[in-house]
């Protein structure tokens, strides 16, 4: 059996990324929670339009904000666990296309699929920033969440006033479609994984596989 691991300034090894691309994807992270945030809320700048387009109330309406909440608190319990096995990248890019897909299926799978770059942010921070680093990119991800809603009944009410409330969708999918065509893996077993299905490829040797986390890349944040 060969030990997969970081060499000595391994250029694969996300914490010796540069600053640059570093601060990269701290502003997808934020970005991508932005988005998700931005989502919950810009409906609210037209309910007025889906009342009248389909003759319902303002609860029933009400529901399209409130049942994304609930798919928000049920969505990180499962997609974070599964990204400290598999990787960053697969369970943020994957629920947020299925996000986009659902988008106007039903608020619920849109809020549970959606939660994937807000339960994955702080962990990808963490995977690419030393401890005494990320205190300020913790900050830029943390006053993410708190920007979107207020930036989405914003956007929502003008698009609402000015080509219909349809178009607040479709606004909401292209924003999200950008942001997930940006966001790298940064999980350091997840890399070390794809190295080592790639040595294997090269070498055809009886074992390789990946060493797990160290301390040194704790990903908790």
């Amino acid at each position: 059996v060969k030990l997969v691991t970081w060499l000595e300034n391994d250029p694969e090894d996300p914490r010796n990324w540069s600053n640059a691309y570093k601060w990269y994807i701290t502003s997808v992270c934020a970005v991508s929670v932005v988005q998700i945030a931005f989502a919950t809320a810009i409906i609210a700048g037209d309910f007025g339009g889906v009342m009248k387009e389909f003759d319902v109330s303002q609860v029933v309406v009400a529901l399209i904000v409130s049942l994304m909440i609930v798919g928000f608190g049920v969505g990180p319990l499962i997609l974070g666990p599964l990204s400290e096995l598999h990787g960053r990248r697969p369970f943020s890019v994957v629920p947020s296309l299925i996000y986009i897909c659902t988008l106007l299926v039903s608020r619920f799978l849109y809020g549970f699929f959606g939660s994937g770059p807000l339960a994955l942010a702080g962990g990808t921070i963490a995977d690419i920033w030393d401890n005494n680093e990320r205190g300020f990119a913790v900050a830029l991800f943390a006053a993410a969440p708190y920007g979107g809603p207020v930036l989405g009944p914003i956007v929502g009410g003008f698009i609402g006033e000015n080509i219909g409330w349809r178009w607040i969708f479709w606004v909401n999918m292209i924003f999200a479609g950008v942001v997930v065509c940006l966001v790298p893996e940064t999980y350091a077993p997840a890399i070390l994984l794809k190295r080592a299905k790639r040595l294997r490829a090269e070498t055809r040797p009886a074992a390789l596989r990946p060493q797990r986390q160290s301390a040194h890349y704790d990903s908790s944040c």
